[in-house]
C-alpha cells in the first residue's frame, strides 16, 4: 500500500518545507541557539508539518458566514478551541488573517456557499488500485498486478456537472515563482485525487485547485 504523498516524493528530488508565519513574526525555538544546523532544520520541518495539520483541522470544522469580518472570524476560531476541537497550543500557531484572506477569496466564498448547501465534502479518505504501468509507463507487470494507493482529499464541492477539487497548501514559496512551483510540486498528487474521486463517485472532476496560504490565492491546475 502506497500513499499519494510517497508517490509525489518519488517524482521530486527535493522539496523545501518552511514554517509558514507572517513575515517578520517567525518565532525562534529554544533549541536553535544550541543545536546543530541539521537539527534546527528538522525542528522547523516538524513545526511546518504540524501547522499544516492544524490548518487542515480548522478548514474541516470552521463554518464562517459572509461577509467575512476579522472580529467574527477570530471568535469562530476561539470557539473551536472552547469546544475542544483545537487545543490552546494549536490556537497559538494560527494566524487569523490567513483564514480571513482565504474566505474573502473567490474560492473561499465557493467553499462557504457549498457548506451552506451541503455540497462540500472534506477530508475524504480513499484507497484505489492502479496498475504498475499507471504509476510508471516503463514498468512491466502482469495483468493481475495492482498497487493500492491511499490518500485524503482536503475538500471537494459537488455540482451538477462535476466536482471542484481543492487542496490546501501551507508551503512558503517564492512570491514570483510560487504558482509554477506549486503546480510542479503537486500536479501528480492532484491527478491521483482526481482519479480517485472520479472512480468512487462516477462523476467527472471539472476543476482542480490549489489554495496557497503563502501566496493568498487559488491556483487552477
Amino acid at each position: 500500500k502506497t500513499s499519494v504523498s510517497q508517490l509525489k516524493r518519488l517524482h521530486l528530488q527535493q522539496e523545501e518545507v518552511i514554517l509558514l508565519v507572517p513575515e517578520g513574526e517567525e518565532q525562534e525555538s529554544p533549541i536553535q541557539k544550541t543545536s546543530p544546523r541539521f537539527l534546527r532544520q528538522e525542528e522547523k520541518t516538524k513545526q511546518a508539518a504540524w501547522r499544516g495539520t492544524v490548518y487542515h483541522k480548522v478548514l474541516q470544522h470552521l463554518h464562517p458566514t459572509l461577509p467575512i469580518q476579522k472580529k467574527t472570524l477570530k471568535q469562530d476560531l476561539n470557539q473551536l478551541m472552547q469546544t475542544g476541537i483545537l487545543t490552546k497550543e494549536e490556537r497559538t500557531v494560527i494566524w487569523d488573517m490567513d483564514f480571513v484572506n482565504f474566505y474573502r477569496d473567490e474560492l473561499g466564498k465557493q467553499v462557504i456557499k457549498a457548506q451552506q448547501q451541503g455540497t462540500l465534502k472534506t477530508e475524504q479518505q480513499f484507497i484505489i488500485g492502479v496498475t504498475p504501468q499507471e504509476l510508471e509507463p516503463n514498468v512491466h507487470g502482469g495483468e493481475n498486478d495492482w498497487v493500492m494507493i491511499q490518500g485524503v482529499i482536503d475538500a471537494a464541492i459537488e455540482e451538477e456537472d462535476g466536482w471542484i477539487l481543492i487542496d490546501y497548501k501551507t508551503d512558503r514559496v517564492d512570491p514570483e515563482k510560487g504558482v509554477e512551483q506549486l503546480k510542479q510540486r503537486y500536479q501528480i498528487q492532484l491527478d491521483y485525487y482526481k482519479q480517485a474521486l472520479e472512480r468512487l463517485s462516477q462523476k467527472p472532476v471539472k476543476q482542480q485547485w490549489i489554495y496557497s496560504f503563502a501566496l493568498k490565492e487559488g491556483i487552477l491546475l
